[in-house]
């Protein structure tokens, strides 16, 4: 008898998948890999019906709407509205880049640094009312609560965290993409130090 590792159906030797997922090997890895009640087509893959990328035997959701984001429950994710702010031509003015602004690639920090403080930036502004607007709108949406530290060119940068190595930089700007808030955030995250 020809070996069936997952128990879809489909021998080893034709299945593409030979390690379909399913509810009950993914919540209890422990237990045997038993996809047997699992829809696959005829070489062993997991059907996706809505297509969102996650199969069905796994998919909280089996009907997300078509092209929807979903998480990795295959949960449609409800639209969001970008942040409405009243731009000022301050605001507008404002260039991160800018070689006087501090701003650093990740290659340029230096671990646990007497010198500087580190902040994992997410958003510039010098009106008072938008840093607030912009602040609010993240915290309602994407549970992210910031705050804020004002420059010696009096520029609000709105920040999700200080860090002291890289690799905790890295971790912090990675953490931040996942939550798929980047189209939100002005720029995208980036590192900003200040003189201790």
């Amino acid at each position: 008898m020809a070996l069936d590792s997952d128990n879809d159906g489909v021998v080893d030797l034709y299945d593409l998948e030979p390690q379909t997922p399913h509810n009950q090997h993914v919540h209890k890895p422990s237990e045997p890999n038993d996809a047997s009640n699992c829809l696959v087509n005829s070489q062993g893959i997991a059907i996706d019906s809505d297509r969102d990328g996650i199969p069905d035997c796994v998919d909280a959701e089996k009907n997300s709407p078509f092209n929807a984001k979903v998480n990795d429950q295959g949960v449609a994710q409800k639209e969001v509205p970008q942040v409405v702010v009243k731009t000022t031509k301050e605001d507008e003015e404002i260039d991160p880049s800018s070689p006087f602004s501090n701003r650093i690639d990740l290659e340029e920090m230096v671990d646990n640094d007497d010198d500087w403080t580190y902040y994992v930036v997410v958003g510039v502004f010098r009106d008072k009312g938008n840093v607030l607007r912009y602040q609010k709108h993240l915290t309602k949406h994407y549970y992210e609560n910031t705050k804020i530290v004002l420059t010696s060119q009096n520029y609000n940068y709105v920040w999700t965290k200080i860090v002291v190595t890289r690799e905790e930089a890295s971790t912090e700007i990675q953490r931040l993409k996942a939550k798929s808030i980047e189209e939100y955030i002005v720029g995208n995250p980036w590192l900003w130090r200040e003189h201790k």
